[in-house]
């Protein structure tokens, strides 16, 4: 038998025993470790349900003041009503806009080095030939 054999034998039953006899102890401090973490959670979280419990009363409390007193709640109506109309309006605007700026600009940028070569060379000439023109540049593009 060699040397190793007996040192691992010698060493493993004094770890063995301290391992035993601190486990208990290692156990109770990571139980309260959990323990003081499990509060702070339900602390935390019993914080967050009275601050939305007060709002929710807040919110109860205007919702009873409208519905108690007609002219004001119609008020609120008209002026949701009013936002979404802008807020729709707005956004057709720019649904618009940009398809019309492509379709004008070509992207590119070239549209307007092409009027004004159309527009110096052709100054004699009449609306249709030009808008003919420009179209068929367009098409060309």
């Amino acid at each position: 038998m060699s040397i190793d054999l007996w040192i691992s034998i010698a060493l493993a039953i004094p770890l063995a025993i301290v391992a035993n006899l601190f486990t208990p102890k290692l156990q109770k401090w990571l139980d309260s470790r959990l323990e003081r973490s499990k509060k702070a959670k339900i602390e935390k979280k019993e914080a967050a349900r009275q601050l939305q419990l007060g709002e929710l009363q807040k919110e109860l409390l205007e919702v009873s003041k409208l519905h108690s007193d007609k002219a004001d709640l119609n008020q609120l109506f008209l002026v949701s009503l009013i936002k979404v109309a802008m807020y729709g309006a707005i956004g057709t605007i720019y649904g618009a806009i940009f398809p019309l700026m492509g379709e004008l600009t070509s992207w590119g940028g070239d549209w307007w080095g092409r009027w004004k070569n159309w527009s110096a060379n052709n100054r004699s000439s009449s609306f249709d030939a030009h808008f003919h023109d420009l179209c068929s540049n367009n098409e060309n593009a």
